[in-house]
């Protein structure tokens, strides 16, 4: 195996990364669409049939019965769980969290507590509670921002999309959270940039001789 080879791998896989990334931004503004009870939307099925058409299948048949029948809590509580990423739903009046996935119990290690009870601050730094205040105070539908977390002692590099929930859903103010781990993709950048500035360096270093 060459540093050209492993190179060409890295590309691949940041490729897939972003091709991924740009898949859930889909299922992530579908679920705000659903949320605000816009149900005359659908999203797109691949010829693979991944994983992540199976999502995208789930959620399109969810909201064609949506928009034959009345909204249904379970529903949504049953899709939400089958999603690979966490997903929290925030009281904004009490800070706390009120609901989240098996995904977001796995992310953040929250496997022997009460979730009912978890605060917001056990795990959300300071920066991300004061943008998770300014959306709440504001006029926006969603918003997203990235963030570096450290969780038992391993750092994640995570993008967070606010999305607010219509209060035919929950009868307090809610926000949803939908967590996408970058921390692979942030990974790939930094060996493939360290690559080319090495490469750089010996092409300077020829240049010289």
């Amino acid at each position: 195996t060459t540093l050209d080879d492993i190179l060409a791998e890295l590309h691949f896989l940041f490729e897939q990364e972003k091709r991924n990334k740009a898949r859930i931004d889909l299922i992530i503004d579908q679920i705000t669409k659903l949320s605000c009870g816009d149900f005359s939307h659908s999203l797109p099925i691949s010829i693979d049939q991944d994983k992540i058409d199976v999502i995208n299948m789930g959620l399109n048949a969810f909201g064609e019965e949506l928009r034959e029948s009345s909204i249904n809590i379970k529903g949504f509580d049953d899709l939400f769980n089958s999603l690979e990423s966490p997903f929290l739903i925030i009281d904004t009046d009490e800070k706390s969290i009120t609901k989240f996935n098996q995904s977001t119990l796995e992310f953040f290690d929250y496997t022997n507590v009460n979730k009912y009870q978890i605060p917001l601050t056990s795990f959300l730094n300071e920066t991300i509670i004061k943008e998770l205040d300014d959306f709440s105070k504001s006029e926006k539908k969603v918003t997203s921002i990235k963030q570096k977390i450290t969780i038992n002692g391993v750092e994640k590099h995570i993008i967070i999309n606010f999305s607010r929930l219509d209060a035919t859903y929950h009868v307090k103010p809610s926000i949803a959270l939908f967590l996408t781990d970058i921390t692979a993709q942030v990974e790939n950048e930094k060996l493939l940039k360290a690559k080319e500035v090495s490469e750089h360096s010996a092409r300077m270093k020829e240049e010289f001789l």
